[in-house]
């Protein structure tokens, strides 16, 4: 298993136990199909119409060995796009997936919004959360959210006329946190936007197409 997991520091936040109405899922797997087996599992819990609340970190490493008792698969093409980046993964090691998956049931249950309410968002939704889904089939299980609830970051990006300043790192939690900052600074991008050209803005306010957003200042707290 790598142990180049990114460093995030953090200061304890004061509300230590917000109901998230967000989580960012990412998952690298070991093919690029969406019967990968998932080695590297990451949630962060967020506000989209709040930037001001801590992000809650999750990070899981499931056993590759026990994916594939499950018939999840891995790849040539990956494995060999892996060693060029010189990303590694310990066979050997890291929890049964059954066990990672009742624990992400577990977090979800006790850090968001009731399931039927929660938005579940990842980059694409014919990846992340396409994996997820099989393997708790394949455990005989239930989802943990709804499909209806899922959320897929590119579309809500393109929709929000945003442009993400990050770039994707294949490290579960970074960008999964990338992804979280993208949807709250689009959501107050676009109402940013929606207020220059409201029929109230004085002549000379209105912002055309592709002119550039203020971002918001990330200064919040990291919650582990």
């Amino acid at each position: 298993m790598s142990t180049d997991a990114p460093q995030i520091s953090a200061t304890p936040p004061q509300n230590l136990n917000p109901r998230y109405t967000d989580v960012m899922i990412d998952v690298e797997g070991l093919s690029e199909n969406s019967d990968a087996c998932p080695y590297e599992i990451a949630l962060v819990f967020f506000m989209r119409d709040d930037p001001s609340a801590p992000f809650g970190l999750h990070t899981y490493f499931p056993s590759p060995e026990s994916g594939f008792a499950l018939e999840l698969t891995s790849s040539q093409s990956t494995q060999l796009w892996m060693l060029s980046r010189e990303i590694t993964v310990d066979y050997d090691t890291g929890m049964p997936i059954r066990e990672v998956l009742e624990q992400i049931r577990c977090d979800l249950t006790k850090r968001a919004v009731p399931l039927d309410a929660l938005r579940i968002w990842a980059r694409g939704t014919d990846y992340d959360i396409s994996i997820l889904n099989l393997a708790y089939r394949r455990i005989s299980q239930e989802p943990p959210w709804q499909y209806w609830k899922t959320r897929d970051v590119r579309t809500y990006l393109e929709a929000c006329r945003y442009t993400s300043p990050r770039k994707n790192t294949h490290r579960a939690l970074e960008d999964a946190l990338n992804q979280a900052r993208d949807v709250i600074d689009a959501t107050f991008s676009r109402h940013f936007t929606h207020i220059l050209e409201s029929k109230d803005a004085s002549p000379g306010t209105i912002k055309k197409p592709g002119s550039p957003i203020p971002r918001f200042t990330w200064n919040t707290p990291a919650q582990p």
